[in-house]
């Protein structure tokens, strides 16, 4: 039987039965605008916002190390800085263990909020139960040291094998159902872009992304914001994420190989039997591989099946691409492949910009579905979330242009139109970014916009540099003059 479409952000997809939506959010809520700015344009060359105008972030508070030693955490007043340490012996089961101990310690509030935004998305048993039913099926293969991680961390929670929703407390199952939300439910929406070679300022790689995700009605997400290190010899990575979250959503690996995320629906038959998650598999690539070329190989890989169709922004120090991973399909077999600045798109789509890519969400490879439509609004909305913010990173890029700066990129990122924050209305930043992130592969050098713990939405998103607590392994040519070899939380 043909499945029903869920018309919401975040929903469980198509399911054996018509499924009641998540939960209803506008798409169309105003940023909350900036008292001391006389602009009406958040990209226009302007004064920088008033920090003033809103409450002060609060400070870092101290660093806090786990009983064995190998996990640290500190509240960096944006986020939680977070360092997983594999390289002193520790088994992945231990470092879930002393992740989830420095998690009911000195966070007391990860359960309730975790809880809170699971319960508000699912709404009720029924989803709740289907969500459950495909992490089991999905749960078999997962990478072994990636389940010892997350069983480790639920050991130390509250839940233990209750599943209850609405308790205020997270089980196991619920964690898993958290740390594969991507692979069971849907994200909806994300954008980002690099810049390299002639595009690009210093003829590097600039990599940036908005990392779109609802954040929930008490924007519980945000009070967990997190940045992890794992430290693990060749197989270090920096994930920017959410606390116990474990898979990748915007990484990257020692050797400056950055990726990230994005969904990208076509309405397909759904189905979690044998397959795996895309987003765990993700990190397994970047600690596994040197190079775009190699994460793209490991992701497109016959024989690893994926339940959602995806879209990955891969870059490097010297070159940007977008692996479309269209891996289900309402006709023809799955198109699996790296689109560049000068691959063909669809007949009626164009990108012009050399030395650039872009990505929103939806398939632009000539031979892969046309999806520019959301799945979940086409029939009843008719709205195209996808077309307006394509036309805006070009549009930008090319304002910005021809020699993009990161200044430029955190720019562009920005970009909304007057008092909006609308999808729909080619909004960059909209009411559902949670983070904005920019990285040079080249100098690890990492900088975030987090989402406020108060919700509050800046008209201009406030980038804090973060410190890579990696050392980069890096050819000389490639060698950045100073690395930051991690320490205290920084502000721009």
């Amino acid at each position: 039987m043909r499945q029903k479409l869920v018309p919401h952000l975040l929903c469980i997809c198509c399911a054996a039965v018509s499924l009641p939506a998540f939960g209803q959010v506008s798409a169309d809520m105003p940023i909350q605008p900036n008292e001391a700015s006389t602009s009406n344009s958040v990209h226009a060359k302007e004064e920088p916002p008033n920090a003033r105008s809103l409450p002060p972030i609060a400070p870092p508070g101290p660093v806090f190390t786990s009983s064995r030693g190998n996990v640290t955490l500190q509240d960096c007043g944006t986020h939680f800085d977070v360092v997983l340490n594999l390289e002193n012996g520790a088994t992945h089961r231990q470092i879930g263990e002393e992740y989830g101990e420095l998690l009911a310690a000195h966070v007391p509030q990860f359960e309730k909020e975790l809880d809170s935004y699971i319960t508000e998305f699912a709404r009720n048993w029924f989803i709740y139960k289907i969500g459950l039913r495909r992490v089991g099926q999905i749960k078999p293969q997962l990478s072994q040291e990636y389940k010892d991680e997350i069983e480790g961390i639920a050991s130390r929670l509250t839940g233990g094998t209750t599943n209850a929703l609405g308790d205020g407390k997270i089980s196991k199952d619920e964690l898993y159902l958290y740390n594969l939300l991507g692979d069971v439910a849907r994200l909806f929406q994300c954008s980002a872009l690099a810049v390299y070679g002639e595009s690009s300022s210093s003829g590097q790689t600039i990599v940036g992304r908005n990392f779109d995700w609802p954040p929930g009605k008490k924007n519980q997400l945000s009070q967990v914001q997190s940045v992890v290190t794992v430290k693990n010899g060749d197989k270090s990575i920096v994930n920017v994420a959410c606390l116990g979250f474990q898979g990748a959503v915007t990484a990257f690996n020692r050797y400056g190989v950055f990726a990230s995320v994005n969904d990208s629906p076509t309405g397909a038959h759904y189905s979690a039997k044998k397959r795996r998650s895309y987003l765990l598999d993700l990190r397994q690539a970047l600690e596994e591989n040197r190079t775009v070329d190699g994460v793209a190989k490991f992701m497109t890989d016959r024989d690893k099946l994926y339940s959602c169709n995806h879209l990955i922004t891969l870059a490097e120090t010297d070159k940007a691409v977008v692996l479309e991973n269209n891996v289900g399909r309402k006709k023809g077999e799955p198109v699996r492949a790296i689109r560049a600045s000068e691959s063909q798109m669809h007949d009626d789509v164009t990108w012009g910009i050399p030395d650039s890519v872009g990505c929103v969400n939806c398939f632009r490879l000539k031979f892969a579905d046309d999806n520019r439509m959301s799945a979940f609004h086409k029939k009843k909305l008719k709205r195209d979330p996808n077309s307006g913010r394509w036309e805006s990173l070009k549009q930008q890029l090319k304002q910005h242009g021809p020699k993009v700066t990161v200044d430029g990129v955190k720019e562009i990122l920005s970009y909304h139109h007057p008092h909006t924050a609308s999808i729909y209305k080619g909004d960059i930043y909209n009411k559902f970014t949670v983070q904005s992130v920019v990285f040079q592969p080249g100098s690890l050098k990492l900088n975030v916009a987090f989402r406020r713990r108060d919700g509050i939405m800046h008209p201009q998103l406030s980038f804090v540099e973060v410190p890579v607590k990696l050392q980069p392994i890096v050819s000389a040519a490639r060698l950045p003059s100073v690395v930051s070899n991690g320490g205290p939380c920084q502000h721009e």
